[in-house]
C-alpha cells in the first residue's frame, strides 16, 4: 500500500540522516492513512506510532512524540 511505502521511504531517509526528507514522508504516510481508514483503524495507530517515534528518537523531541504514541496506545 502507498502509505505502507511512504514510511518505509520515511525510514530509509531517516537512516541516511535525511530527516526532514524523513519527517515529511512519515506525515505524508499519517494523512494517508488517515484518509484512507480513518482515525480509529490499526494502520492509522501504526503510522501515528511510526512519526511519534520519529521525534522521539529523531529529533529528540518529546513533546511532539508523545501525544502521537499516547494515541497510537490507546488505538491498539
Amino acid at each position: 500500500d502507498c502509505a505502507a511505502s511512504l514510511s518505509s521511504l520515511g525510514q530509509i531517509a531517516r537512516g541516511r540522516g535525511d530527516l526532514a526528507r524523513a519527517e515529511e514522508l512519515l506525515q505524508q504516510a499519517l494523512a494517508l492513512e488517515q484518509k484512507a481508514h480513518g482515525e480509529r483503524h490499526r494502520d492509522y495507530a501504526g503510522a501515528l506510532k511510526d512519526l511519534g517515534a520519529f521525534y522521539a528518537f529523531a529529533r529528540r523531541d518529546y513533546a511532539k512524540a508523545e501525544p502521537l504514541l499516547r494515541q497510537a496506545s490507546e488505538l491498539r
